[in-house]
């Protein structure tokens, strides 16, 4: 039996200790609407509630067996809340799909050190969408994406020194783009408004960093924060897209929708984790695709792995009549 500080290492008891810590680390989570902000560590669970709740339920079941009862129903509970926690709120973005689409917009993270864009311009191909939305486009993808400019001839680049870097093309006439300035943050958002055959549509493309350290974390709230403040300026119908790098149960995103009365694309769709690529359904959703309410969801789904860290997401949409005049 192994040992550890003099004590015998049992599976009860490493299943005891670990139990407690993911508990805190849930309440952690649970607290970061108020410490998150402040504190990088306390943020960070918020991301993961149904990972953490599978945890606790499986470490819930060895300590059934070991008889300590109160342990394990504190561990089932808070996964239950965890559970909880993950389920959508709010009205679904789903529509009937019996209602011609407007158009399909694209939207994935290609991984600026991939070197896999022909896998990359296959998938694309293969999805036909009418707008596409590229990120972490460096040069060197700038050129290897150019062919796609055959199908797609309308293109907006914005290329950055480092991952920020954007990529747009579309079948649809672009009457105008620019870039949004978010409070005073040097990565690129870009605006785009399409000419659709339903009317005008303002699409951004937003990729906030990633909460890897403290300071990047506090980043990507401002940016949140100040396109809250931007989304009442822009005109509707409205679609926002990219990489968030952030989940659905965080505060920033969750404050992001409370303020500016965006839909969730997801909701109706299932969980759609996109990030990690390799993990599949099992990820978390960190690509999203927000739209205003004059924008019906018709389809939702996430795409193919293509040597990205992130999985694809294409959504098909249809744009509200406006009322005649």
């Amino acid at each position: 039996m192994a040992r550890i500080f003099g004590r015998e290492l049992t599976l009860a008891g490493v299943a005891r200790w670990l139990a407690i810590g993911c508990v805190v680390t849930s309440l952690s989570g649970w607290a970061s609407g108020w410490l998150g902000q402040w504190s990088w560590p306390f943020e960070l669970p918020s991301h993961f509630p149904l990972h953490q709740a599978a945890v606790l339920a499986g470490l819930a079941v060895v300590l059934l067996r070991s008889r300590r009862r109160q342990l394990a129903s504190l561990a089932l509970l808070v996964a239950a809340v965890q559970v909880g926690v993950a389920m959508p709120r709010g009205p679904s973005a789903r529509s009937s799909s019996a209602v011609p689409r407007t158009l399909r917009i694209a939207s994935l993270n290609v991984l600026i050190k991939s070197h896999h864009a022909e896998e990359v311009r296959a998938w694309l191909e293969a999805q036909q969408p009418d707008v596409i939305l590229l990120f972490e486009v460096n040069r060197r993808w700038a050129r290897d994406l150019w062919p796609l400019r055959e199908r797609w001839p309308n293109v907006v680049t914005e290329i950055r020194g480092d991952s920020s870097g954007m990529m747009a093309f579309s079948v649809l006439p672009i009457a105008k783009h620019e870039l949004i300035p978010l409070d005073d943050s040097e990565r690129a958002t870009i605006r785009l408004d399409l000419e659709t055959p339903d009317g005008p549509l303002t699409v951004v493309l937003l990729h906030p960093p990633p909460p890897t350290r403290p300071g990047l974390m506090r980043q990507g709230h401002v940016e949140l924060d100040a396109l809250a403040k931007v989304v009442p300026r822009l005109p509707k119908p409205l679609v926002i897209a990219g990489d968030f790098n952030a989940t659905p149960w965080c505060p920033p995103f969750r404050g992001l929708l409370r303020e500016t009365g965006l839909v969730d694309s997801r909701r109706g769709f299932g969980l759609q984790a996109t990030w990690p690529s390799p993990l599949g359904p099992f990820g978390i959703p960190i690509d999203h695709a927000l739209v205003s309410d004059d924008v019906q969801v018709l389809d939702r789904r996430v795409g193919r792995f293509v040597y990205s860290d992130h999985l694809g997401i294409v959504l098909d949409l249809k744009l509200n009549a406006p009322p005649s005049s």
